[in-house]
């Protein structure tokens, strides 16, 4: 995982070594935030994003998931969210993976780091980061998130 604010992005993408992961922070800076929810299509199926609108929740009714074929770039570009991880190791398959889905679902971890997704930061969450999106820090909040999905 890689967490970090949009001004730092450039330490972690160039277009000489991961030019799909630079197109795709490329995309989240220059995204207009009025656009609709919905998918955004930006290289095929190799880097599309998906914008949508909900109510964080509390972490105890959220699952954990990770993905095979796709990196997740995760911003928020309203409200706030605490997302949780943790590594893949540490963890218990709930619902085996989807090829269709390009998803599992993991045991809740005991330990696990969770950081804050607000406006001007990002996460990048590899195969190994299992992650929890959508959690609510004191209160539920209507959380507006832009998420880019970049073929492995």
């Amino acid at each position: 995982m890689i967490y970090d604010s949009l001004d730092n992005a450039s330490l972690y993408f160039d277009s000489e070594r991961n030019s799909r992961l630079y197109k795709a922070i490329r995309f989240v800076k220059e995204f207009d935030v009025s656009a609709a929810d919905g998918r955004y299509e930006i290289e095929g199926e190799d880097i599309f994003a998906i914008v949508s609108t909900y109510k964080s929740q509390s972490s105890s009714g959220l699952k954990f998931e990770a993905h095979r074929k796709y990196a997740d770039i995760q911003v928020v570009l309203k409200g706030h969210e605490m997302l949780g991880v943790a590594n893949i190791n540490d963890l218990e398959v709930t619902k085996p993976y989807s090829d269709d889905a390009d998803v599992a679902f993991y045991s809740r971890p005991e330990i696990y780091t969770s950081v804050v997704l607000k406006k001007g930061l990002f996460a990048l969450l590899y195969p190994d980061d299992v992650h929890q999106p959508g959690a609510m820090i004191d209160e539920s909040c209507e959380v507006r998130k832009l998420v880019v999905k970049v073929k492995l």
